[in-house]
């Protein structure tokens, strides 16, 4: 199970190292603006404890959202893990289908 852990770990650097790059190809190219803005994105990855500062919410509101599949969790050596603009997206999905 560890050997999972370790492997998800590297791949979300790796993802995160290829990412880094691509946006400084893009800046470096000036890249048209929606792709400027883009560049200009970085990945933040928050944890429970951030998710809920971020939100506002406590221990059981963060729980239903998980439970209801809302936000998007990985889990990164046994610890919740959420992508900072999969979390916002999910947010206004869920603020549009009010």
């Amino acid at each position: 199970m560890k050997q999972f852990n370790l492997i998800g770990k590297l791949i979300l650097k790796t993802l995160i190292n290829i990412h880094d790059l691509l946006k400084a190809i893009l800046v470096q190219n000036n890249a048209p603006n929606s792709c400027a803005q883009c560049a200009q994105a970085s990945v933040k990855v928050l944890d429970n404890a951030d998710i809920k500062i971020m939100l506002k919410i406590g221990d059981t509101k963060l729980y239903h959202l998980k439970k209801k599949k809302i936000l998007k969790v990985y889990d990164l050596d046994g610890k919740d893990i959420y992508l900072e603009n999969e979390v916002i997206e999910a947010i206004r999905n869920t603020l549009r289908d009010r």
